[in-house]
């Protein structure tokens, strides 16, 4: 198996060429909902002076705000590690896991709102989500099997890449899955 990890700003420093020795490629959050990561662009130019592929980017989507500031919002992520050196061709995952916003949406309204989302980015796509959510907040709906499902191995393994001044496990190992 290839390992990778996903990261986010809450891992702090990263040292690279020690995630280099054990991961082969990395998933960068572009941020959460209109928040912007505001290590993107460091963790993309890290990764790639290391050689780690960045295998994709993703943002946690927030359901209470419109589609088109999320599209917004991704689109400018995507620019900004573009211009950082990343090939314009990675796949951009939806983060699915909110549980605080939009909860007054039914699941066909989460479903429509997430299909505006997708088409609204002109990029490839891909779904992050764990089944408990997606059964919960979207209905068990299959609209989105075409795409590729990605869900995590829990509990993290890799708490020795962390920087000793980080609370946080550097990402789970990531594990790709099907509908």
């Amino acid at each position: 198996m290839i390992e990778g990890l996903d990261v986010s700003q809450h891992q702090s420093h990263i040292d690279w060429q020690q995630v280099a020795t054990k991961k082969k490629f990395v998933i960068i959050r572009t941020g959460d909902g209109l928040y912007r990561d505001t290590r993107l662009q460091e963790y993309v130019a890290g990764s790639l002076a290391v050689g780690i592929i960045i295998q994709g980017l993703y943002h946690y989507l927030r359901f209470g705000y419109e589609p088109q500031q999320m599209v917004d919002e991704i689109r400018g992520a995507r620019i900004r590690a573009v211009d950082a050196g990343m090939s314009p061709t990675v796949v951009m995952w939806l983060d699915c896991e909110d549980q605080e916003t939009g909860l007054d949406k039914e699941p066909g309204g989460r479903t429509e709102w997430l299909n505006t989302i997708i088409d609204g980015l002109n990029c490839p796509v891909g779904i992050y989500s764990g089944p408990s959510w997606w059964r919960t907040y979207m209905g068990d709906t299959d609209a989105f099997s075409a795409l590729p499902l990605w869900t995590a191995n829990y509990p993290y393994s890799d708490t020795e890449l962390v920087d000793s001044q980080t609370p946080y496990p550097v990402g789970a190992p990531v594990l790709y899955g099907g509908w």
